[in-house]
């Protein structure tokens, strides 16, 4: 199996064992990205997030956004991403959002984003990783299960455009190989 190499915004590459890339290229997003990802945020959530709520995220410090692009130079358009928020004085990390485009879903480049993003936050000395994930959404639950979340609560009522309940998940990123 290859090395998959990330690239930040500064050029820097970092590599990353156990991904097979193919044609996919990981990559650290940034300000120039938003439009792109608040296009796939829109086509994937029923309340998705704004390029301005982006924006002022990533420029607060609270966010980071790691996506997924064709081709092997990421010359091509934005298939995935994922939105995450690490809290180093708690030793957590917090998965916002992650969004596959549709003709990529399940074919694993959404697992191996998240799978990135949880290595380079254990990297970095966090040892568990929160998210929440709508109670019908089976795909996703299913996503984070193969990857070491299990359900730790509920947020009842949590999401304000169908009432849905919101399952708390937890990761301990010690047991990532």
């Amino acid at each position: 199996m290859r090395r998959c190499l990330l690239y930040d915004n500064n050029g820097i590459i970092y590599p990353v064992q156990g991904m097979e890339t193919s044609s996919l290229f990981f990559t650290v997003l940034g300000e120039g990205d938003l439009s792109e990802v608040a296009e796939l945020e829109a086509r994937s959530f029923t309340t998705p997030w704004s390029a301005e709520q982006y924006r002022l995220m990533l420029r607060q410090g609270g966010c980071r956004l790691f996506g997924v692009r064709s081709g092997p130079d990421g010359a091509g358009g934005l298939l995935a991403y994922i939105a995450v928020s690490a809290h180093p004085g708690a030793d957590e990390l917090e998965v916002y959002n992650i969004a596959v485009s549709a003709p990529y879903r399940r074919a694993g480049a959404g697992k191996k984003l998240l799978r990135l993003a949880l290595t380079a936050a254990a990297r970095n000395g966090i040892v568990r990783a929160l998210l929440e994930v709508r109670e019908n959404n089976a795909p996703a639950i299913a996503l984070y299960r193969s990857l070491g979340f299990t359900r730790v609560g509920t947020r009842p009522k949590y999401y304000p455009d169908t009432g849905e309940d919101a399952h708390v998940y937890a990761c301990d990123l010690s047991t990532l190989q």
